[in-house]
């Protein structure tokens, strides 16, 4: 008679209960679906498996938690996580408490094959090191989750990109103990890439297509990529290193992504000073990066925004400028008119005027009294358009 291995799945997704209730049908498998409260850690103390499937569905610190307290409660009974949460830093976050991680979307197929893997090897790695090498590596990478958490704390505190760029690249650079770090930002509207700042050259802008080099292949892809022989790769750009007198050994370039899995930039980490880029630094890398992203998406969009304000404002400025020429030209116009029009009048009263005086004094009909009235309008005529004249000139200047 073969065995029958006692296996708990801890979730409280209600779409995969499906799929947990096939598994359970599955020859050698007798699984419980438990829900992930306190309630079932307090039956783990008194109940035996042979395996845990734990569905994590946010990226939350408790997760983590309810995850050592099931390897503590049960003296290390192998675990299999399933989410797509964590997967990129599942060595630094859960070390070896972990046996296998599963992401979605889940199959039944991948579930029946973590678990037969484990269950054949007796439910322990082949690989796991001694209790005080687990131990030891605990500490290592709890140590590693505190950088990792004031780096987060660092970035999410700056609120000017150059400084938010010239921070990232900084603590790439300190935290790989590596000579130089560079960041590439991509710019889809003119299909390239740009850097501002960069660790060990002068603070420039540079600009390079957005599919050259192996930056280029790193935002094509969506992947990571450590080369440790940099001259002998195809896409690699001798020219940087030609005219700056720099010599590239290795490099780590890993992307950095938004909240859609889109990549946004390129971290490049170069000349590792204790030698070449291994799987460990790139774990690493992946743990700060997948905040990094986030974080760096928003100040771009706050840079955006904030160059779009100054546009609008430089905008409605030069309206306003325009509209006052505009307005300006127009009463010009307006007031030549005017002047054409009142100089016009003026000048037919006044001959009317002198007409009537001539006519008069040709007629002998004038009387003293008559004559200096007449001169006397002559006078206000010439008084007000001279006083017109005086009045349009304002308006004009004003």
């Amino acid at each position: 008679m073969s065995l029958i291995h006692n296996i708990a799945i801890i979730s409280d997704n209600n779409a995969h209960f499906q799929i947990f209730d096939t598994f359970d049908k599955r020859a050698g498998f007798s699984s419980t679906v438990l829900p992930k409260n306190e309630e079932t850690l307090n039956r783990l103390e008194n109940e035996k498996y042979d395996l845990f499937f734990v569905e994590i569905l946010n990226p939350a610190m408790s997760e983590i938690e309810f995850i050592d307290r099931i390897y503590t409660l049960t003296s290390g009974t192998p675990i299999v996580i399933i989410s797509n949460y964590f997967y990129d830093t599942r060595e630094i976050i859960f070390g070896h408490t972990i046996e296998d991680f599963i992401q979605y979307p889940l199959s039944l197929d991948q579930m029946v094959e973590s678990a037969t893997g484990i269950l054949e090897r007796g439910g322990k790695n082949p690989f796991k090191p001694d209790a005080q090498a687990d131990l030891n590596q605990v500490v290592h990478q709890n140590k590693k989750l505190s950088i990792l958490l004031e780096i987060l704390r660092s970035l999410t505190s700056v609120s000017d990109l150059d400084e938010l760029l010239m921070r990232i690249i900084t603590l790439g650079a300190e935290l790989f103990d590596s000579e130089r770090a560079t960041l590439f930002i991509v710019d889809k509207q003119r299909r390239q890439l740009w850097s501002r700042t960069a660790i060990g050259l002068e603070k420039s802008e540079i600009r390079i297509s957005i599919d050259q080099g192996i930056v280029g292949q790193v935002v094509a892809t969506g992947k990571s990529e450590i080369i440790n022989d940099p001259y002998s790769h195809p896409r690699f750009n001798k020219d940087i290193d030609m005219k700056t007198g720099f010599r590239t050994r290795n490099i780590l370039s890993y992307p950095l992504k938004n909240i859609q899995g889109e990549v946004v930039a390129v971290l490049q980490i170069l000349n590792k000073k204790s030698g070449n880029f291994d799987s460990e630094d790139e774990n690493f890398l992946s743990a700060m990066a997948s905040s990094t992203g986030i974080v760096l998406e928003n100040a771009l969009l706050a840079e955006n925004l904030k160059q779009k304000m100054n546009e609008l404002q430089q905008a409605y400025s030069d309206i306003y400028v325009a509209q006052k020429q505009i307005m300006k030209e127009s009463k010009l116009v307006v007031c030549n008119q005017t002047e054409i029009m009142f100089s016009s009048l003026m000048n037919h009263t006044t001959e009317l005027t002198d007409t009537m005086i001539n006519k008069i004094i040709s007629d002998n009909d004038l009387s003293q009294d008559a004559a200096m009235k007449l001169l006397q309008l002559k006078e206000v005529i010439a008084g007000i358009s001279s006083e017109f004249k005086g009045a349009m000139q304002q308006i004009k200047s004003s």
